[in-house]
Order: C-alpha cells, then structure tokens, then sequence
C-alpha cells in the first residue's frame, strides 16, 4: 500500500518535528490536513471552529504545514503536496464511508 507508506511517513516526520507548542501538535497539523483534503477553500476561522481551537494556534500550523513543505497556500486556498493528497483522499475518506 504506497498511499499507507506514504503516511506513515508523513506521521513520522510530523512527530520529529514536533515542538512544545499547541501548533506543532502532530494531531492538530493531521487533523488540519484532514480537513483541508476535504474542503481547501476552508479559512482560518472555519478550521479553529471545526478543531475547537484559537485562530492563532491554526494559523502558526498553517505555516509550519507549509514550512515542512506539505502545504501550499495562496491566499485562501491550501493546497497539499499531490501524492499526500491522494494518500489522504484513498485512506481517510474512503475508510470513513465504508461501512466497519
């Protein structure tokens, strides 16, 4: 499965990264991308609203997304790295809708 592999690594790399701050929480920068697969036009308010969390927090993880080279934004519409996007698109959101 090179869509699990490349997640995996995604979540590896996420983890070392990760510093003592709520906006390089691994969860929170997954979650993010989640969403984002899901619907790129999301702002900044919509995804604080969505994770329960301050504008501020999902802003600096935005940029750190983008820092790591996962995300590119221009102006309002995120875009993910092509193959972690299909990865997200094929694990996620298919697994979610399938029935367990």
């Amino acid at each position: 499965m090179p869509q699990l592999e490349k997640i995996c690594r995604m979540i590896n790399e996420l983890e070392e990264r990760a510093e003592r701050s709520a906006s390089s929480n691994p969860a929170l920068l997954l979650s993010i991308l989640y969403l984002i697969s899901d619907d790129p036009q999301k702002g900044r308010i919509q995804l604080s609203r969505a994770l329960g969390t301050s504008e501020q927090v999902v802003r600096n993880a935005l940029m750190k997304l983008e820092e790591m080279g996962l995300l590119v934004i221009e102006g309002r519409k995120k875009n993910m790295v092509p193959e972690l996007y299909e990865a997200f698109r094929c694990l996620l959101k298919e697994r979610i809708l399938s029935p367990v």
